[in-house]
This record gives C-alpha cells, sequence and structure tokens, in this order.
C-alpha cells in the first residue's frame, strides 16, 4: 500500500519515509536509501535527514569493514544529514541528538585518536536536551530531557572522556 501511495503521489513524503523504515526494518537497507534520498530530491525534509543520519550511520556498521574509508564516509556523510536537519530547526532536541550520535560515530570510525569529536557530542547532547543551544530545557521547548537513549550515549561519551563522576 505505502509502494502504490508513493507512486501514485510522488510528493507524499511521508509515505516515502514510512516504505523507508519499513525497508529498513526488513533488512533493505540500500531501498531504505532510496526512498529517503526521493523525499530529499524535492528539498530538505527534517524528519527524512534524521532518519538518513541513522541509516549512514547504520551502512557504516553493515556494508563497510572496520576502520576502512567506506565506513568514514557513511559516518561523514551521516553528520552531514544530521546537521542539515539542525539547520531546519535549531531547537529540534531529537535533531542534536543526532548530531551527536554522528560525532561519537565519528570519533571511533577514525579510530578513537581524536577527543574533540567527544566534546563536540557532549555539546550536541547537551543542545539536545535543552531543545537548543540557547533552549530552557521547559517542556514543549524541543528538548528531549526524558529520552534514556541521551543519557545512555551521554555516559558512554564521558566514559571515554574519563569524566566519571558526571
Amino acid at each position: 500500500a505505502l509502494k502504490k501511495a508513493a507512486k501514485l503521489n510522488p510528493a507524499l513524503d511521508g509515505a516515502w519515509n514510512c516504505l523507508g523504515q519499513l525497508f529498513w526494518k526488513k533488512g533493505n537497507l540500500d531501498g531504505a536509501r532510496n526512498c529517503y534520498q526521493s523525499v530529499l530530491k524535492r528539498g530538505p525534509n527534517k524528519k527524512t535527514l534524521q532518519s538518513m543520519s541513522m541509516l549512514c550511520r547504520s551502512l557504516a556498521k553493515s556494508k563497510a569493514a572496520p576502520g576502512s574509508e567506506d565506513q568514514r564516509a557513511f559516518v561523514a556523510e551521516s553528520l552531514v544529514h544530521a546537521k542539515a536537519a539542525v539547520k531546519l530547526d535549531m531547537r529540534d532536541g531529537y535533531s542534536w541528538y543526532q548530531v551527536g550520535m554522528a560525532y561519537m560515530s565519528q570519533f571511533f570510525a577514525e579510530g578513537a585518536s581524536d577527543p574533540a569529536k567527544l566534546n563536540h557530542a557532549l555539546k550536541a547532547y547537551t543542545s539536545a536536551e535543552k531543545g537548543g543551544p540557547t533552549g530552557t530545557g521547559a517542556a514543549g521547548c524541543g528538548g528531549i530531557g526524558d529520552y534514556p537513549d541521551l543519557h545512555f550515549n551521554r555516559a558512554i561519551v564521558q566514559r571515554y572522556c574519563e569524566e566519571y563522576g558526571a
């Protein structure tokens, strides 16, 4: 039904995004990527950019050898998509979370040698919690302070930064 909807009206971004998620869950990463790219060809879309960021990190894990140039390229593309989503809505905590995840992935993909990547990830996680760099974290302001994965991944980064008290 989603395929029909997307083909009958190619401008239905929601149908393409849902179809991409369906392909992804079934393990067809290339099919998911094609769906998301068809949305992005028409113009920027925050949800699609967030999904592409996550998908690129999945591709880095499943289709590229650890430490390879392909892996680094997928992770770099993930960061590009995450930053583009933030540019569309600076107060969206989930977009900031994707930026943090992309920086953390980049740190590991590049051999865990550049601690600046971890610092960028921590800043992005703080922005995610508050709903942007100038956010307050108040309910309804875009922050995702109640998102458990945010706190778990921040703790992972802090462990690598040897900030055990935090």
